[in-house]
């Protein structure tokens, strides 16, 4: 948030005071509340930018610095003045707080230690009554308020947005009233105030443009969010469309749903186990990820084409904050395993090949279980009934793909993908139209590995080096020097090539 936004919005507020019919008392005291709302914020001393107002309210003295309270006993201390722009309120107290002072004269404000001094001297009688303090929330309203009766409608949304935004930016906070318990919330008459009048005002609704501050989206800030309390606070903020009423009610069901939660992720998590097993997948590992609460459970199958065994993965993953759960499979071909003479393994790493299982299945009703990431959506908030049916769904898809990935794989490779000059490759690459296409590999720099390595292993050298330059002219130097795939696994390849040798083919492209 920009603390200029602050200054200028604490200035308008001034003004706004100004043209009031409040009492000079009122005035004070509301004032006194929106300076202290600004020093909560890295903010320059603005106090001046209004002076002729507040001095004429009693607000704000200019003194010569000889009629401070401390002048005539601590003569040395007023000497030495000239490199600040400060003096303290009380010079024989270090935590006293301080007065602008410049030009000779010290500017003290009303419920400052100086005001204090002063009044108890009989020196500033035109603002003899106690400080009242008001809270963040009240302020806000009360000056959202008076913006309304002067017809001010951008200083109506400019108070709500500082406010807003100085909570989601952690500038106010428990100090000031705003309890880390929801319950707290929905008894607190300033903050439902405040409610009311940003659903009877939309005071979010905002062009960019006509404003300082950020214009904050509720469903951003809500992205990010796990805590109940803390989701309920920031729609109870944002949401203008709910009642305080039906934000309660959904907290309270998100509530009970946290509770319930670790009993619905192992239903989970016994569900995913009996039936892969069922269908005779090999239990590989879980895995649980904190304070992500991401859960993962690793399958394996072992598959032959009659000459060669290549290993097929499922992982599913079920990602709490996101409440989704889907699939990714890998494969460790046959093939490729031995152009790079390895063996199969049960790491993740050593696969040539990923998906998600989802994308080969062409189903209108599924596509409706999918959020925009195309992830399965799971009510985790729900019962455990709904949870275990949509999971028993989910499944249901996953097992219908069964080995479709890898028979995908072996009808495209090694033949038909060879069939095709790399070249081809190239311009699906660069067209600017849909890749409607199966495509085996992702990236050209795969493809250029693959294809030289078969080239050498076939004895055409120099077809192999044409490809190799073709990708160094494609190349950055930025990517020559932060992709470690092209370090390690790439250069050497191609070194080896040069030095005559027939190297095994190297790690696929990774980009970290």
């Amino acid at each position: 948030m920009s603390y200029h936004a602050i200054e200028n919005l604490v200035e308008d507020a001034v003004h706004l005071l100004e043209r009031s019919d409040l009492s000079v008392a009122e005035q004070r005291k509301i004032i006194f509340n929106i300076y202290q709302f600004q020093n909560r914020f890295d903010t320059s001393y603005t106090v001046l930018r209004c002076f002729p107002y507040l001095e004429k309210i009693g607000f704000i003295k200019k003194l010569p610095i000889d009629q401070h309270p401390d002048y005539k006993k601590n003569p040395d201390y007023f000497k030495n003045l000239e490199d600040s722009d400060w003096l303290l309120s009380d010079v024989n107290n270090e935590e006293a707080d301080v007065v602008f002072q410049e030009d000779g004269y010290f500017f003290p404000e009303y419920g400052s230690e100086a005001w204090k001094r002063l009044l108890a001297a009989g020196q500033w009688k035109e603002a003899p009554e106690e400080v009242a303090h008001i809270s963040i929330p009240q302020l806000i309203a009360e000056m959202i308020d008076l913006s309304e009766k002067q017809g001010n409608k951008q200083l109506m949304h400019n108070f709500y947005l500082a406010f807003v935004n100085a909570y989601l930016e952690a500038d106010i906070g428990t100090e000031e009233g705003l309890s880390k318990d929801f319950e707290q919330w929905v008894n607190n008459p300033d903050l439902i105030r405040l409610h009311e009048l940003l659903s009877q005002h939309d005071l979010l609704k905002f062009k960019k443009k006509e404003t300082d501050f950020e214009v904050p989206r509720l469903s951003d800030e809500l992205s990010g969010l796990i805590d109940p309390d803390e989701r309920a606070k920031v729609s109870m903020l944002m949401d203008p469309k709910k009642s305080v009423e039906k934000i309660y009610a959904s907290y309270l069901k998100e509530k009970k749903a946290a509770v319930e939660l670790p009993q619905h992720i192992a239903m989970i998590s016994t569900m995913v186990k009996e039936k892969m097993e069922i269908s005779s997948w090999i239990f590989l590992e879980e895995m649980v990820e904190q304070p992500l609460d991401k859960y993962k459970w690793v399958w394996y199958k072992d598959l032959s084409d009659g000459v060669r065994t290549s290993r097929l993965f499922t992982e599913i993953c079920l990602e709490v904050n996101l409440s989704s759960i889907f699939a990714i499979q890998y494969v460790q071909h046959g093939l490729l395993l031995e152009w790079q003479e390895k063996s199969l393994s049960t790491n993740l790493e050593d696969a040539q090949f990923k998906t998600n299982p989802f994308e080969l299945i062409d189903n209108d009703d599924v596509e409706k279980n999918l959020n925009f990431l195309g992830l399965w959506v799971l009510p985790l908030k729900s019962s455990g009934k709904r949870i275990a049916t949509s999971t028993e769904h989910f499944l249901q898809y996953l097992d219908a793909v069964g080995t479709g990935y890898f028979d995908r794989i072996n009808k495209e490779f090694p033949k038909p993908f060879f069939a095709k000059p790399f070249n081809s490759y190239i311009k699906i690459f660069e067209s600017m139209e849909p890749i409607s296409d199966f495509l085996l590999f992702n990236d050209l720099y795969s493809i250029s590995e693959i294809f030289i390595h078969n080239l050498i292993h076939q004895g055409k050298e120099k077809e192999a080096l044409k490809i190799y330059d073709t990708m160094e002219g494609r190349l950055t130097d930025r990517f020559r020097e932060n992709i470690p795939w092209y370090k390690n696994e790439f250069l050497p390849f191609i070194k080896a090539i040069k030095a005559g040798k027939k190297p095994a083919l190297p790690g696929l492209f990774k980009k970290d």
